[in-house]
This record gives structure tokens, C-alpha cells and sequence, in this order.
């Protein structure tokens, strides 16, 4: 008996791994989550107040100009030399929607700006929520085709890894509901 149970177990052990690799995939992700920021920096290389235009060098070295508007009220506190600093954050979930629930659908956008008298800074938040209908989905998951609330047909590039994975489930008719927040700051620092 005790060969037996020897034997049995010799057996089970030796085929642990085949049970293994015959489980069932995990299942696909029911929701996914991705975010980036992205900073940019340049430097002031003139500001004309008759004109208002302003002109940046980028760490590259490229120029570019621009005319800043009225709402720019503390263009007079920028000098030549000082550094203009751009941060883009952005963050999106996404899920399938539940069957029967009703579709989110908000926005809701925010902005901010330095008080007259301070360095020029300002800031732009964004978010917002709704539910789309997937169209296709490319089988990579780098690609997702759908229909958002306004009835327009979209096609977005997808590259983050959780995001394919989740776009890799997706199917015609599927309704997906999206969350979606940015956030855009800018903001001029003195650096003479």
C-alpha cells in the first residue's frame, strides 16, 4: 500500500505542471486604467508688450512665437531669460457598462490663473464621463473604433498594455463607459 500511495504521488507531482498549462486562461480584464504627464519646458527669448508677442526657445533650441491674449494679465512681470514650464496630465478608465445602468454623462471643466500682480501661471482641469459603443476593435488591441453619445464615429490608437488588453475583448456592440480627466499648467518662473 505504501508503493501505491508512493507511486501515486511520483504520478500527481509529474503532472503538476500539464494540469497547470491546461487551466483556463485568466479572464479578460473588465476594466482598465492608464495615465501619462508630459512636461515641456523653453525659455523666453522676447516679449514686445505693444505687440504682445512672446517668443520661446525650446531646450532643442527651435523657436516659436505666439501673441499672448488680453486674459494674460501679468505679461508685464515677464522678462527676458525666464523659463516657461507646461505640464499635460492625463488619466482615463474605463469599464465595461454594466447591462441596464444608466450612462454617465458630465463634465465638468475648471480653470485657474495667477492674481494680478504674480508671475503668469495657469491651470485648465477637465473631466469627463460617458459611455460609447465599440464598432470594431483590432485583435492586438491597438486600435479601438467606436460611437461616443454625439452619434460620431471615433478611432482611437491604443498603446498602453492594460489598455490593449482590455481593447482585445471588446466586441461589436459592446458599451463601454469612459472616465476622463486632463489637466494643463502652465506657469513662468524667473530665472535671472
Amino acid at each position: 500500500m505504501a508503493v501505491f500511495v508512493r507511486l501515486l504521488a511520483v504520478i500527481a507531482v509529474g503532472l503538476l505542471p500539464s494540469l497547470a498549462a491546461c487551466q483556463p486562461p485568466a479572464p479578460p480584464p473588465a476594466q482598465a486604467t492608464a495615465q501619462r504627464t508630459k512636461q515641456l519646458s523653453a525659455t523666453v527669448e522676447s516679449v514686445d508688450m505693444g505687440t504682445r508677442k512672446v517668443v520661446l526657445r525650446a531646450e532643442d533650441g527651435t523657436k516659436e512665437s505666439f501673441v499672448a491674449s488680453p486674459e494674460v494679465r501679468n505679461l508685464p512681470q515677464v522678462r527676458v531669460g525666464d523659463k516657461v514650464t507646461a505640464t499635460y496630465q492625463e488619466a482615463i478608465a474605463v469599464r465595461m457598462a454594466p447591462v441596464g445602468s444608466a450612462a454617465p454623462n458630465t463634465a465638468v471643466i475648471t480653470a485657474d490663473r495667477a492674481a494680478l500682480g504674480q508671475m503668469p501661471a495657469a491651470a485648465v482641469n477637465s473631466a469627463l464621463a460617458g459611455r460609447v459603443t465599440v464598432v470594431s476593435a483590432a485583435p492586438d488591441g491597438s486600435s479601438v473604433t467606436f460611437i461616443g453619445q454625439d452619434g460620431a464615429t471615433h478611432t482611437a490608437e491604443v498603446r498602453d498594455p492594460k489598455m490593449q488588453a482590455f481593447v482585445q475583448q471588446l466586441r461589436p456592440g459592446n458599451q463601454v463607459d469612459i472616465d476622463y480627466s486632463s489637466k494643463i499648467a502652465v506657469r513662468v518662473d524667473r530665472m535671472n
